[in-house]
């Protein structure tokens, strides 16, 4: 979780680091809270069939339609005004739910969601191979150069 730790940073105003301390947000009005307290984690796809004991899931053209139909209601129900998916595949997988209305950057789209508006943030996984991976140091490229920045940009557009 520390590339969602990362990005929670960015989004609540914390910017990169380790220090836990720095992970709670005191709101003006409102006790403190630690900043995955502050956020909802949803999967897209809530089933997979694949090996047992690995990560490695094989999911149906039926479990993602299925699937579809749980992802929207979830949105429905959390009204976001910020998205942010991780995973090449998943900005994909998301789009009938999250249907671009306008591209500000190949990372960045803004979406209409029930008459709502919804900025969305697409993020290779953090846990990515390569130069695409942002999850496990502070001073990856990918996070520096891509995630911060297009984080910084939605919540400017939000």
């Amino acid at each position: 979780m520390r590339g969602t730790t990362s990005a929670l940073r960015i989004v609540f105003g914390k910017g990169l680091g380790s220090d836990y301390d720095a992970e709670f947000v005191s709101p003006v009005n409102g006790s403190p809270f630690h900043l995955f307290e502050g956020f909802a984690l949803v999967n897209r796809l809530l089933c997979s069939a694949g090996p047992v004991g690995t990560s490695n899931g094989k999911p149906t053209k039926t479990m993602f339609a299925r699937c579809a139909d749980h992802f929207s209601a979830t949105v429905s129900i959390l009204e976001p005004t910020l998205v942010i998916l991780q995973g090449r595949q998943v900005r994909r997988w998301a789009e009938p739910t999250l249907t671009p209305n306008r591209f500000f950057t190949d990372h960045l789209y803004e979406a209409r969601f029930n008459g709502s508006r919804v900025m969305v943030c697409s993020f290779s996984h953090p846990s990515a191979h390569g130069a695409l991976r942002w999850g496990d140091k502070l001073d990856a490229p990918y996070l520096i150069e891509v995630v911060a920045p297009t984080i910084r940009q939605a919540l400017r557009h939000s």
